[in-house]
C-alpha cells in the first residue's frame, strides 16, 4: 500500500515539475497556465465579411491584454500583422502616401479600414432586397424574422432600425388579416409585433391540426359504412378464425379478418392503395402504402368496431384527398 502511494506521489511531482515556473526574484516556485487564444485569420479583403473579422479581432485583441500595448504596437505588430500583407496595397487605394506608421492610435486605422469598406457596400442594393422582402408561402415565421434582421444589417438604417424592421413584418406577413390588425394598434413596437405574429401563427397552426383530423373524420363517415358483421354460428364456430367467402366487399376491395378472428373488413386491393385506412378505432387518409397525410404510419387497415365496406364508388384517389386539403388551407 504504500509502495502504490508511493509511485502517486512520485507521479504527481513529475506533473508538477513540467509546470512549475522558477522565478530567481522569490523563493517559492509558482505554477502558471496560459491558456492559447485562438488568433483570427487572415482577413480575405471581401467587404461584406469586414464587419465580422473586426469583431472577432476586437474579442482576440482584448483577450490578449494587446489593446493595453502602446499605440505603434498595436498598429504595426498587431491589427496589420493579422490583416494580411496586402495591407500596403490596401493603405496605398484608400489614400495616397498612407504607411502604416502615420496612424497615431488603433481606433483612427479601424475607423479608416470600416469607412473604406462601408464606402463598397450597395447600400440601395441591399435597401432594395430589404423592402422586397415577404413571407413565402410555406415559410415559418421565425425563418421570416430572422432573414428580415439580417438583411437590415447591411441596411445602415441606425437609429430607425427597429421600426423599418417592424414595419417590413408588419405589412408581408403572410397573414393579410393579422396585417390589418397590427396596422390599427397605436405604439406598437418590434417586440410587440414579434411576439403577436408568433403568437397568431402557433394558433393557426393548432387549429389547422384540428381540422385536418376533423375532415379526416367526415372522410371516413361519408364513404365508409360500419357493419357488425359476425360470422354465422350454423356455419362456423368463433374459434374456427375467418374463412374466404365469409365477408362480402365490392370490386375495389378485398375482406380481411380481425384479429380475434368475429369481424372481417373491407380493404382496398393491391390496385388501389390511397384509401381510407383504419388503425385501432383512429382515422387517417393512406396516401401511399403506409405514409398517412397525418404524419403518422398506417398499420393493418382492421377496424375494431366491425367490418367496413364503401356504399358506392371506390376509395378517394390522391390527388383528391390533396385538393381538398388545400381548400381547406392546411400546409404539409
Amino acid at each position: 500500500m504504500d509502495e502504490e502511494l508511493r509511485k502517486e506521489v512520485q507521479e504527481l511531482c513529475k506533473i508538477v515539475a513540467q509546470l512549475q515556473v522558477h522565478n530567481p526574484h522569490t523563493e517559492t516556485n509558482t505554477v502558471t497556465i496560459s491558456i492559447a487564444v485562438p488568433a483570427p485569420e487572415k482577413f480575405s479583403f471581401i467587404k461584406e465579411e469586414w464587419p465580422t473579422w473586426k469583431n472577432h479581432y476586437q474579442i482576440f485583441r482584448k483577450a490578449t491584454k494587446r489593446n493595453e500595448l502602446p499605440q505603434s504596437l498595436q498598429i504595426n505588430n498587431n491589427v496589420v500583422l493579422h490583416i494580411g500583407p496586402d495591407i500596403d496595397r490596401l493603405l496605398i487605394s484608400i489614400t495616397l502616401q498612407r504607411t502604416q506608421e502615420s496612424f497615431q492610435s488603433y481606433n483612427e486605422a479601424e475607423y479608416l479600414f470600416t469607412d473604406y469598406f462601408d464606402k463598397l457596400t450597395n447600400i440601395i442594393y441591399n435597401r432594395a432586397k430589404f423592402n422586397l422582402r415577404n413571407q413565402h408561402v410555406i415559410e415559418f415565421c421565425e425563418e421570416y424574422i430572422a432573414n428580415v434582421m439580417a438583411l437590415a444589417k447591411s441596411c445602415k438604417f441606425e437609429q430607425l432600425n427597429d421600426e423599418l424592421i417592424r414595419d417590413r413584418l408588419v405589412v408581408d406577413v403572410r397573414d393579410k388579416i393579422l396585417s390589418e390588425k397590427l396596422q390599427l394598434q397605436e405604439n406598437l413596437n418590434l417586440e410587440t409585433a414579434i411576439q403577436k405574429i408568433v403568437q397568431a401563427e402557433t394558433i393557426k397552426n393548432q387549429n389547422d391540426e384540428a381540422q385536418a383530423a376533423k375532415f379526416i373524420k367526415n372522410i371516413d363517415r361519408q364513404s365508409c359504412e360500419v357493419v357488425n358483421y359476425k360470422f354465422s354460428k350454423s356455419n362456423h364456430k368463433l374459434d374456427e378464425g375467418y374463412r374466404p367467402g365469409s365477408c362480402k366487399c365490392s370490386k375495389h376491395f378485398q375482406p380481411k379478418p380481425s384479429s380475434d378472428h368475429n369481424i372481417c373488413s373491407c380493404d382496398c386491393n393491391e390496385e388501389n392503395l390511397d384509401c381510407i385506412q383504419l388503425k385501432k378505432g383512429k382515422e387517417h387518409i393512406s396516401m401511399t402504402d403506409r405514409i398517412c397525410i397525418s404524419n403518422n404510419e398506417c398499420g393493418t387497415p382492421v377496424c375494431e368496431h366491425g367490418a367496413y365496406v364503401v356504399k358506392e364508388g371506390k376509395c378517394p384517389s390522391k390527388k383528391e384527398k390533396i385538393e381538398e386539403f388545400r381548400r381547406m388551407r392546411i400546409n404539409y
